[in-house]
């Protein structure tokens, strides 16, 4: 799900993941959200879809719900 809406550019913010079609990185959004933004305000606050911020963050949690290579 991340690669429909997550880019990796050099040229946009450095190669910083951005949410695609954005120069908004991942790391803002979710900083956003951890200070209690819901995800709609979120959407609202930067112009986005609320469908591409859920699905970045549902994403987020299938990426991370997974054993820690040793």
């Amino acid at each position: 799900e991340l690669h429909d809406c997550v880019e990796v550019d050099a040229n946009k913010l450095g190669g910083v993941p951005v949410l695609k079609g954005t120069r908004i990185s991942v790391a803002q959004i979710l900083a956003e959200i951890g200070e209690g933004q819901s995800i709609q305000a979120v959407a609202d606050d930067f112009g986005l879809d609320v469908a591409q911020v859920r699905k970045l963050v549902t994403g987020l949690a299938i990426c991370i719900d997974r054993p820690l290579a040793q």
